[in-house]
């Protein structure tokens, strides 16, 4: 054997700047923590801005920016500053490509998967 193939770990889609997601955590938590209960259905219920990768982070890679966050589940997004947040609402979420869930360039698509998942359609 001369030639050995090297296999992708992921297989996942790199997001470009600005497009649309829905993500989740496959990291488990407690889920009897209502906080965390709160924060995986804030994630299937709204869609985040892709605003870079993150460099720094091999696992963590993907940056979203999330708008309107409760206060509660402020814990679970990452701390530091960004030039995309502007109020005290907005927060970057650094997830890792398996956790992306949906990807596309209209926000109206990722809209619909929501509403279908809320109805089991």
């Amino acid at each position: 054997m001369k030639k050995i193939k090297t296999f992708e770990l992921y297989s996942y889609n790199i997001p470009d700047f600005g497009d649309f997601a829905i993500c989740t955590d496959v990291v488990k938590y407690d889920e009897s923590d209502g906080r965390y209960i709160m924060y995986i259905n804030f994630l299937n219920n709204n869609i985040g801005t892709f605003v870079g990768e993150n460099k720094n982070n091999e696992i963590y890679k993907f940056n979203f920016l999330y708008k309107n966050v409760p206060e509660i589940i402020h814990d679970y997004f990452s701390e530091g500053r960004s030039k995309y947040i502007h109020d005290k609402t907005s927060k970057i979420l650094n997830v890792t490509g398996t956790d992306i869930l949906h990807t596309s360039k209209s926000k109206e698509e990722l809209e619909l998967i929501i509403a279908a998942n809320k109805y089991n359609l």
